[in-house]
């Protein structure tokens, strides 16, 4: 009997395995930056390779597997419940302790500053929804003049609503999307490993430029630097491709690394909202919470699995009608 589940069928392995050692990273920057050296978090190598590409990594990979087969409606109600749902749950579970009355009080401040909560999922439903939108107009040139136009009226918005967020992470979500739709992967994984070896140290290199003059706020003195903002995006870009093609290359190539990490890879959401209430440990068990950071949501997690609903609002995960059938009390 295996020890890990195979990739299920119908998930791409490596994808979930880049997703599993994203979320690991994700991980060790917070508790890098809550609990190890929250003083000087900021100049903390460490802490800043992750934070140079983690969060763009998440939605280039989201672009790339995403599928828009329904209509858009359908489209944006499967969505509002595997992410916006999640988003308003947790904020009442972690953050106003299942007090009704303060989350009332507080939601149009969460709504307006999106940041007070799991923001990545917020940000990732309307990312979706923008795309699904561009995406459900049939002819090419009025395609670009909706996305410049969706683009345009978000910048406009600045930190509204979390507009400069959604403008910001949807261009790494398009850039998913053209990477699935022109076989990048598969044209990469068809050059001999001296191909393969010279795209890693290209990669690399640029990452390297970049992140020379990364850092993580993109402002000084208040005063907005669009220079330091291209600086964040092509080290985000980068950084996500040199970290899906080491995970190809190093993780993928072992049947257990493989399997192991995407594993992970399916419970990034459960791990991404619970890990935040795992990490205060960090006072009793010392650097032992990093491995119960991500041990406790998956248990978690693979209770949840127990009942669609409670692996909806936990996880994300949509039922199926045969899982209603079988599921249901």
């Amino acid at each position: 009997m295996a020890i890990l589940p195979s990739v299920p069928k119908g998930r791409d392995g490596i994808v979930d395995a880049v997703k599993g050692f994203g979320i690991i990273l994700v991980v060790l920057g917070h508790l890098l930056q809550y609990q190890v050296v929250p003083e000087a978090f900021d100049e903390n190598q460490a802490y800043r390779v992750i934070y140079s590409f983690h969060m763009p990594l998440f939605f280039l990979l989201s672009g790339y597997v995403v599928h828009v087969k329904e209509d858009f409606r359908r489209f944006v109600f499967s969505k509002s419940l595997s992410l916006l749902l999640p988003f308003f749950f947790y904020f009442l579970a972690f953050n106003c302790r299942f007090d009704l009355l303060r989350f009332m009080v507080e939601l149009p401040m969460l709504l307006w500053r999106p940041q007070g909560g799991l923001w990545f999922l917020y940000v990732m439903f309307w990312v979706s929804f923008f795309h699904a939108l561009i995406v459900a107009v049939e002819e090419k040139r009025a395609r670009y003049m909706s996305a410049v136009a969706i683009l345009a009226i978000l910048l406009a918005a600045r930190k509204s609503f979390g507009a400069d967020y959604i403008a910001y992470y949807l261009a790494f979500y398009f850039i998913g999307t053209w990477l699935s739709e022109a076989r990048v992967r598969a044209h990469y994984e068809a050059w001999s490993f001296l191909g393969r070896a010279r795209a890693v140290i290209f990669l690399l290199v640029f990452w390297a430029l970049f992140f020379v003059f990364w850092q993580r706020t993109s402002s000084i003195a208040g005063a907005a630097m669009p220079q330091m903002i291209i600086v964040k995006f092509m080290c985000g870009l980068f950084g996500s491709l040199l970290c899906w093609t080491m995970v190809r290359e190093v993780i993928a190539r072992n049947r257990f690394g493989l399997r192991f990490f995407s594993w992970i890879g399916t419970f990034t959401l459960p791990i991404y909202a619970i890990h935040f209430e795992v990490l205060p440990l960090y006072d009793h068990v010392g650097l032992f919470v990093f491995p119960l950071c991500v041990a406790v949501p998956i248990a978690v997690g693979l209770l949840a699995r127990r009942h669609w609903l409670l692996d909806l609002v936990l996880c994300g995960k949509r039922p199926t009608p045969s899982a209603l059938k079988s599921r249901a009390l």
